[in-house]
């Protein structure tokens, strides 16, 4: 059975390298996407939201703050802004900073930048909250 290689590069650092998957879902920006072998090479941007890497030895969960990914010759490659797996999701942390951000969302224009970057900092969050559940 054909394999994907599944690699996720942040800004700061590679983050996953080499994985293996019979399946990756990802948050495109026009819907879900599932990515299969023998897959059409493509690009595209991601919003925030989980990717699950489905394989033999189990599934991975993680959760992207935007960026693209790029499939061809069943390897996925997935360069996220930021990126986080299900297992280094620390819930007193995670409340902490939702609870900033809702108090900072409170004082922001609502259609400002500022804002818009806020709920996307929110969202993030909340699917890491999600994801840890």
């Amino acid at each position: 059975m054909s394999q994907l290689t599944v690699d996720i590069v942040t800004a700061k650092h590679p983050f996953l390298e080499g994985v293996t998957a019979a399946s990756v879902t990802l948050p495109g920006t026009k819907g879900t996407l599932q990515i299969l072998p023998q897959h059409t090479t493509f690009l595209t941007s991601l919003e925030v939201g989980p990717v699950i890497l489905e394989g033999t030895e189990g599934t991975g969960r993680f959760v992207v703050a935007g960026g693209f990914a790029e499939v061809a010759a069943d390897h996925v490659r997935i360069l996220a802004d930021q990126a986080i797996a299900a297992e280094g999701i620390d819930s007193a942390t995670l409340s902490e900073r939702l609870q900033a951000i809702a108090e900072k969302l409170d004082q922001a224009d609502p259609y400002s930048n500022e804002a818009e970057s806020l709920r996307s900092q929110q969202r993030f969050l909340e699917l890491q909250r999600e994801l840890a559940a």
